[in-house]
């Protein structure tokens, strides 16, 4: 044996005792220590909400304000018409809000210009009204696409990094440069939250389970599934979301990803993956979304919990469509610009780069996350109407039956 070989063994790595083990067996009669059965744990995702920082010098112009109003009217040219609006209904007002631009065309949807090619309509129909961005350098997120200053590669556009609060460099998150400095989405903003509360209130749920785990400190090759789940998350009577319940996966396979990873130190990472879940909810509206290249960086905590964040890519027009589905009704509570934030995300993407033209049609996304521990059963199929908004009922049934099998 070498005497490399032998200074592994004496200094007890346990890379080196699994190697060598059996060989000492087989020379000194000493019987090796049995293998530690590989194990799996899964989890439901408790929180989900987009990643945000604050601190003096995150928005230093202020936050970013809605349409005027005022503005508006008094560009109507009928004086009567003027004054009727003036005393308008709200949701008259917001009507007509979303039809600001040329000919009263939508300046909000983006579909708006497809249903009339003749009528400048949607984001561009209008002059640019700016947007404020996040300034601060400090981010939650990951590094996505390698580098140290966001210089393109063959795959990103130029963009600038965020630092993590702990220094590490290299952070991606342009999702949260454009959205951070508005009302909506700000560490209290209520749009996210209400994403949140939907989630734990029965609209979804997120199951990650974690196999090959050898030693839940330290395993080097991990395999980790996520899919959406079947069923609503059940609630305590403080309204937390209770460990060691039963789920069952969704059984669709577009639901579903598989990636692989480790554990160093009690801190899970996992490869890059391509994972769509129904609803990632911004507003009102869902669809089924796509974080492309997803990746988890979680730091599995001794009570079974694991915290923080799932980073990827998202196609901004998505992200935008969540945002303005309703028009003016979700630029003035969220204290934005249809046409702003539009042209935001445009100057902000960075992932996704189209080799031709160069441009990108993704943006880098961050998600907060905590994870409890979880029983994940067998997937079942849920009916197409479940899928369309109205889960509640049938998931508390599937639930109830997962709680009993337990």
């Amino acid at each position: 044996m070498s005497r490399a070989l032998w200074l592994r063994v004496a200094k007890g790595t346990t890379a080196g005792y699994m190697e060598w083990a059996p060989l000492l067996a087989c020379l000194f009669g000493i019987a090796a220590a049995p293998a530690r059965a590989a194990e799996t744990q899964g989890y439901v995702i408790a929180s989900f909400m987009t990643s945000v920082y604050t601190d003096q010098n995150t928005c230093p112009e202020g936050l970013n304000e809605g349409p005027d109003n005022k503005d508006v009217i008094s560009h109507i040219p009928d004086p009567e018409l003027r004054e009727k609006l003036r005393k308008a209904l709200p949701e008259t007002l917001t009507n007509l809000m979303t039809h600001r631009g040329p000919n009263w065309a939508d300046v909000c949807h983006l579909e708006a210009s497809v249903s009339n090619p003749d009528v400048a309509a949607g984001p561009l129909s209008v002059p640019d009204p700016g947007m404020k961005l996040v300034e601060g350098k400090t981010s939650y997120g990951l590094n996505l696409d390698g580098t140290k200053d966001g210089a393109p590669t063959e795959n990103t556009c130029r963009h600038e990094k965020f630092s993590a609060p702990n220094g590490e460099p290299g952070i991606d998150n342009q999702l949260y440069r454009v959205l951070g400095c508005t009302v909506g989405f700000g560490p209290q903003g209520w749009f996210r939250i209400y994403g949140q509360q939907q989630m734990r209130d029965g609209d979804r749920s997120i199951l990650v389970k974690v196999s090959g785990i050898e030693d839940p400190g330290n395993s080097s090759h991990i395999t980790v599934d996520i899919a959406d789940g079947a069923d609503a998350m059940i609630k305590d009577p403080k309204g937390n979301i209770l460990a060691d319940v039963t789920y069952h996966e969704v059984n669709d396979a577009r639901r579903h990803a598989t990636t692989h990873g480790r554990i160093v130190d009690g801190v899970l990472t996992t490869d890059p993956v391509d994972l769509t879940v129904l609803k990632i909810r911004f507003t009102g509206a869902q669809i089924p979304s796509t974080i492309y290249r997803a990746r988890l960086r979680l730091e599995l905590k001794p009570d079974g919990t694991a915290k923080g964040v799932l980073a990827g890519y998202q196609n901004w027009q998505d992200i935008y469509r969540l945002l303005v589905h309703t028009g003016a009704n979700d630029e003035l509570p969220l204290f934005f610009t249809c046409p702003g934030v539009y042209r935001a995300f445009q100057r902000a993407a960075d992932g996704g780069k189209d080799p031709k033209t160069g441009t990108c049609s993704e943006t880098s996304v961050s998600y907060d996350v905590e994870l409890v521990p979880a029983h994940i059963a067998p997937p079942v199929t849920i009916k197409a109407d479940l899928l369309e908004g109205e889960p509640r009922a049938a998931q508390r049934e599937m639930t109830a039956v997962a709680i009993q099998q337990r």
